[in-house]
């Protein structure tokens, strides 16, 4: 190591150490002035950014220094994720290392450092550098490595916790809000990925594989379950909604997904016994994310196509009067000034299904009854 070298490793080394006392610390200073060590590890990371910032990292002894103060900054921003100096401090930190992410380095930093307790960071970082440096292809070409050991690294190392979590404490535990909120940031950041034209990525023949895992995740957090939340079916809503929109007719296989899974999810939502139709936020759920959903899908796939997709679905599983159908669909194109009328067939599909299930289980009650009696 050269002279050079040795004196930025040192000078880094004051930096980390001092960062390293306040992240160990984090208990004291928690009670006593958080913003203050907020600021003092701001200071910290702008520094390191400077240091960094002219400096040849691709220099085998200079990107192990790099790394681990990548991994430093990380432990960081996990301590302090809503502030907003130490934030911005932090991805500036993660744009200065753009060659950092291009040798492939910050994908082992991100599996050495990620646990259940900074993931959630990580992802918000990946996503802030997604929409900060949008479409550039030294972006996308880093994205297309790091998806399918990104999506491994979340499902074995942290959600396979949630699995030990029986079915009675799931809704209480904190390892149910954990799973939701590491998902709901994956698909937040799988949106963000969609929204800037990097969605090529999601079907090279590196990630197609992981891409299928991730719709059929997305399909059943859709519908409303003991394993997730309403926040999470709706942001998984959203997302198919933006992936509509790019894909549209250039995948086969994701437009048969859309005209028969996605629609079935939409209306499994609406008619799974959580569903709330007097609550606001499932009202708004259902008319700012599921029918902009059915606008995007005739917008995208066609009037035609999407209409009978839909239609079909009402007719043969919910027995739904055809001229009801046809009038529900000629409302979909004039969303979102036709929200409230297709809100109101919807409302109706709620209430007769759940009439219909309760006369059927109210005769199979009926029937086990005599039964008894015949005994």
């Amino acid at each position: 190591m050269g002279l050079a070298e040795q004196q930025i490793k040192e000078t880094a080394g004051l930096f980390l150490n001092n960062m390293k006392s306040c992240i160990d610390g984090q208990n004291e200073w928690e009670r006593v002035n958080p913003a203050l060590t907020g600021r003092v590890m701001s200071e910290c990371i702008s520094c390191l950014s400077s240091l960094f910032k002219s400096c040849k990292v691709k220099m085998s002894p200079l990107l192990s220094i790099l790394f681990t103060a990548t991994e430093m900054v990380l432990r960081a921003y996990s301590c302090l994720p809503n502030d907003e100096i130490l934030r911005k401090e932090s991805i500036c930190f993660f744009h200065q290392s753009q060659s950092l992410l291009k040798e492939g380095i910050f994908f082992q930093i991100f599996i050495k450092s990620s646990n259940e307790t900074n993931i959630v960071s990580t992802l918000q970082i990946f996503s802030q550098i997604v929409g900060n440096v949008g479409n550039h292809k030294d972006v996308i070409d880093i994205l297309d490595v790091i998806l399918v050991p990104l999506l491994d690294t979340i499902n074995q190392s942290i959600l396979a916790r949630f699995e030990h979590v029986t079915s009675e404490e799931v809704s209480q535990s904190q390892d149910f809000h954990l799973k939701v909120d590491i998902l709901r940031h994956f698909y937040l950041f799988l949106g963000k990925i969609l929204e800037l034209q990097c969605f090529v990525i999601l079907m090279s023949s590196r990630n197609a594989s992981m891409f299928q895992r991730v719709v059929g995740q997305l399909l059943r957090d859709c519908v409303p379950s003991q394993h997730n939340d309403l926040s999470l079916n709706k942001q998984c809503f959203l997302v198919f909604k933006e992936m509509v929109s790019k894909f549209k007719k250039s995948n086969p296989q994701l437009e048969n997904i859309f005209l028969t899974h996605l629609i079935k999810a939409t209306f499994d939502f609406v008619l799974s016994p959580q569903y709330k139709p007097k609550d606001a936020a499932w009202d708004r759920t259902l008319g700012k994310a599921i029918l902009a959903l059915y606008n995007t899908l005739f917008n995208e796939l066609g009037t035609s196509k999407a209409g009978n997709a839909i239609g079909k679905y009402l007719i043969s599983e919910l027995n739904a009067p055809t001229q009801a159908v046809q009038q529900f669909c000629h409302l979909i194109p004039d969303y979102p000034q036709s929200e409230n009328q297709l809100k109101q067939f919807m409302l109706v599909c709620y209430i007769l299904y759940f009439l219909f299930v309760g006369f059927i289980s109210a005769l199979v009650l009926r029937g086990v009854q005599l039964l008894t009696l015949l005994d």
